[in-house]
């Protein structure tokens, strides 16, 4: 049975394709606070089309391994298309992720964690695969940011499959880890954008990587009224905050 992210995986990974350049600047960002190691093992949690997965593989090497984790099968074979010797694929559950205890490094999971619905029950099975002294980052959309009021809005109303995203808040995060057994976490206010030759190329990519049914022009309204677009070196610039939770295993 297909999932809403196969539904939307294929146009999701088209756009990814058409523009490069637009998410550079999120990997800048995902590699300042990763800190990826030669040789280490990072489950890569709700991978999706392996935009960020790929970047990680090259930075942890031949040593090192990417374990790429999502419930949907046809963002998998997107990866599986890479044909990489260091990505280990998983099809898992939120409960369940078939990797042996106490054998991951870093867990690492970009703008994914809102996704899951039972996130108390994913990130006590995240505590059990980290090693002692493992750490856990999630760069995700917080309540009440500029990019989840845009998405309340226009994910809300034009996701071909919907949007119910649970946003996370400090006091969440929290509890989560609490619960778990992770040390209290550090949330740090994360700063990036996205980046387009032109105005045009703006409204297309996010109306087409979010399934939006909705004109280019109502995408670049939103865009406007909650994020603001910049023009900067004749460069189009969309600020994309995406907030980070860091903590550990005792």
């Amino acid at each position: 049975m297909m999932n809403d992210f196969d539904l939307r995986g294929n146009q999701y990974y088209r756009t990814t394709l058409r523009y490069p350049q637009a998410r550079q600047n999120e990997l800048i960002f995902v590699k300042k606070w990763l800190k990826p190691k030669r040789g280490e093992k990072i489950l890569d949690l709700g991978c999706g089309t392996g935009y960020v997965t790929s970047f990680l593989a090259n930075q942890v090497g031949s040593r090192g391994k990417i374990f790429a984790s999502d419930i949907s099968t046809l963002m998998l074979k997107k990866i599986k298309n890479l044909n990489r010797k260091n990505i280990i694929i998983i099809k898992n559950s939120e409960k369940k992720i078939p990797i042996p205890n106490k054998s991951i490094d870093t867990i690492f999971s970009y703008t994914a964690f809102h996704h899951f619905k039972d996130q108390a029950a994913l990130t006590k099975e995240c505590f059990r695969l980290l090693k002692h002294g493992g750490r856990m980052l999630i760069f995700d959309i917080t309540k009440d940011s500029p990019v989840s009021k845009y998405a309340d809005d226009l994910w809300g109303k034009y996701c071909i499959t919907g949007h119910e995203g649970k946003w996370l808040s400090k006091e969440y995060i929290d509890t989560l880890c609490y619960l778990a057994g992770f040390k209290k976490p550090k949330i740090i206010k994360g700063n990036t954008f996205r980046e387009f030759n032109t105005l045009k190329d703006v409204g297309i990519f996010f109306k087409n990587l979010h399934s939006l049914s909705c004109s280019e022009k109502n995408v670049l309204v939103g865009l406007k009224k909650y994020l603001g677009i910049k023009k900067r070196k004749n460069k189009y610039i969309v600020p994309w905050r995406i907030d980070i939770a860091i903590t550990s295993k005792p």
